[in-house]
């Protein structure tokens, strides 16, 4: 029996099923839907004031980001958990010194790769 579809699991445990004849537009869309989740000034500010629920979207949207920047520079995966988690606790307690919403992700991975050095 020949397959249309093959499953994947996508955010929140919702499988979807993706088609066989058009896997790599289907695979791009799926790629741009993960960036819908902006990071824009309400976030930042809502972060800044320490608010938890917003310092987890901001840690969701950045941590495959950041994990990826961080394997670049060190190979073992205790040592990039390390350094991503001294990353998220500077990026949180230092916002107050980001200067443009728009520099956030530049701004982030700068933080990233002088935890990995």
């Amino acid at each position: 029996m020949e397959r249309e579809h093959f499953p994947l699991w996508g955010s929140g445990g919702l499988k979807i099923f993706l088609p066989l004849s058009q896997p790599f537009a289907t695979f791009a869309a799926l790629y741009k839907q993960r960036d819908l989740i902006v990071i824009d000034e309400k976030l930042i500010a809502a972060c800044r004031k320490m608010h938890r629920e917003s310092q987890r979207q901001v840690y969701e949207i950045m941590a495959p980001k950041l994990y990826h920047t961080c394997k670049r520079y060190l190979k073992r995966e205790e040592l990039i958990e390390e350094a991503m988690a001294d990353a998220f606790y500077t990026i949180f307690t230092k916002l107050d010194q980001l200067k443009e919403i728009k520099a956030f992700e530049a701004w982030a991975r700068k933080i990233a790769v002088n935890q990995c050095l």
